[in-house]
């Protein structure tokens, strides 16, 4: 169980595969900011057993609106 915010996760598990850099969509600065400093305090997580292959999942053009 990995727990805890989701954003912090998030970021945990991109600074796990070493990136250099990246890509991320905000809705304001206040989102930035909140980004930014969750990118600062976050480790590294490395959770090879999230891993997934499938499209469905991992490519955006694939996905629909939920509202």
């Amino acid at each position: 169980n990995y727990g805890g915010d989701p954003l912090v996760l998030a970021l945990r598990l991109a600074k796990g595969l070493g990136p250099d850099y990246i890509v991320v969509g905000v809705n304001s600065l206040k989102h930035l900011e909140e980004i930014l400093i969750a990118w600062e305090n976050s480790s590294a997580l490395r959770a090879p057993e999230l891993a997934v292959s499938e499209p469905a999942i991992i490519d955006p053009r694939t996905w629909t609106d939920i509202v």
